[in-house]
């Protein structure tokens, strides 16, 4: 099993344009240049797809609770994805703004946490 989350790991880190841990003052930077979008899209599939690939590990293990429990395939679409986050990112839905050197990835996991919360019955 642990070899499985090690190839699990290196899919994430090979599907991103970019190196996987980027920050949000990178993304910021890679938005504002020219050509830019396309690699973020690029990046931001890449995020997503790793992070659906962690969350069908932990639901495969019995002992794992998953992380966030969206409905159907509601994050596999990029365009739902990409919205949550964009607009996370412009506008937190917490008090202040992300500090610039949080890594994308935590912005996301913590968009999908709250978007799609997990209840226990």
């Amino acid at each position: 099993m642990l070899r499985f989350a090690c190839a699990a790991f290196a899919v994430i880190m090979l599907a991103t344009p970019a190196h996987a841990e980027m920050t949000l003052k990178q993304f910021r930077n890679y938005a504002a240049m020219p050509g830019g979008s396309s690699l973020l899209r690029s990046y931001m599939g890449g995020l997503r797809d790793g992070i659906v690939m962690l969350q069908d590990v932990l639901e495969s293990q019995d002992k794992a609770e998953p992380t966030f429990c969206p409905e159907g395939d509601e994050i596999r679409k990029g365009s739902r994805f990409e919205d949550l986050v964009l607009r996370e990112i412009t506008n937190p839905s917490r008090d202040e703004p992300w500090p610039a050197d949080i890594q994308m990835s935590r912005v996301v996991t913590l968009v999908l946490q709250a978007e799609y919360p997990c209840r226990t019955y």
